[in-house]
């Protein structure tokens, strides 16, 4: 018998219960209920399987307790083995205080059965939501052929790579060796759906938004308030991808788009607030990569590096 091609696991990498009972409900509320829930404990002091027990008659439930808590040091590890946890042929990582709108589940399967699964990766559209569930902003659902395409489009703000406006494929996430670590997570969403669609493209499931919580309790706002260790980040998966050309499909021209994407200028202040043995490091790199793609000698490079570096207020200039 051949295996099935139609199910779908929502996987939940949980440590905070404050938003758990509110996604939980967002899924009892899916106009279709096709799809399981694993609930990933990573640890947690908090009661999540007390919250879990609740709907365990309401929704197809699985809470796995992980005994020790890694996601502190290693984001990115807990997501991969919470994803290990399902032997589903799709996959969606939802945070435990995300949500997802009524007709989610039912608009992906329309999106997969119009593909007849010749992709590895969809995209919803995405509602950045605040801690009172009042959306902020909104992008569109990702629709792109390339990686190339994906980059840009992500870095110029025109989608959102958030994980809980992606379903994959199961085998595309084996195939690729699981998502891509990066310090704290940070950029390991975007790496992750470039080489998880290298080969198809993603494409959009229209007429549904997943909806991801910006809140003093997840990361981005820590992200925004360490801009030298972010930029730093933010050099690390421009070395990755660098380094990962070939997978990826990327020629030289296609670096240089995300790279000026990215808004490159802002690497100069921000990685001058970085410690010193950092940004020597950092600002090095960063140097040869603009020389290489942007254009200009490595050494102007470093010297507008230093020259923030020492005296921010004198690099306001462009020269």
């Amino acid at each position: 018998m051949p295996a099935p091609t139609d199910t779908l696991d929502i996987v939940i990498p949980a440590y905070k219960k404050q938003f758990l009972s509110n996604l939980l409900e967002s899924l009892v509320a899916q106009t279709s209920q096709k799809f399981r829930v694993i609930v990933a404990d990573d640890g947690s002091p908090e009661s999540l399987g007390t919250i879990c027990e609740a709907y365990a008659y309401r929704l197809p439930l699985r809470y796995v307790r992980f005994d020790g808590n890694i996601g502190r040091s290693n984001l990115v590890g807990h997501w991969n083995r919470s994803v290990e946890l399902s032997d589903a042929v799709w996959i969606l990582l939802a945070g435990d205080d995300d949500l997802l709108e009524p007709e989610c589940v039912a608009a992906f399967w329309r999106a997969s059965s119009n593909s007849r699964n010749r992709y590895d990766v969809f995209s919803f559209g995405i509602r950045v939501i605040d801690e009172y569930d009042r959306v902020i902003r909104e992008t569109p659902p990702a629709n792109i052929d390339t990686p190339s395409e994906f980059l840009v489009d992500r870095f110029s703000g025109r989608i959102s790579p958030m994980p809980v406006g992606y379903i994959f494929a199961k085998e595309a996430f084996h195939r690729c060796g699981g998502f891509v670590p990066f310090d704290r997570g940070w950029h390991s969403d975007d790496a992750s759906w470039a080489l998880f669609s290298a080969a198809t493209g993603i494409r959009p499931i229209n007429g549904a938004f997943a909806r991801w919580r910006l809140s003093a309790i997840n990361i981005t706002p820590a992200m925004a308030q360490d801009s030298a260790r972010s930029t730093c980040a933010s050099l690390e998966f421009v070395s990755w991808v660098l380094t990962n050309c070939d997978r990826l499909g990327l020629e030289k021209r296609d670096i240089k788009r995300m790279i000026e994407a990215m808004n490159y200028w802002m690497w100069y202040p921000q990685l001058s607030k970085a410690f010193i043995w950092r940004w020597f490091i950092n600002a090095w790199k960063a140097s040869s990569i603009l020389r290489r793609y942007v254009g200009g000698s490595q050494f102007r490079h470093l010297y507008r590096f230093a020259r923030y570096r020492l005296a921010p207020s004198l690099g306001n200039s462009s020269t």
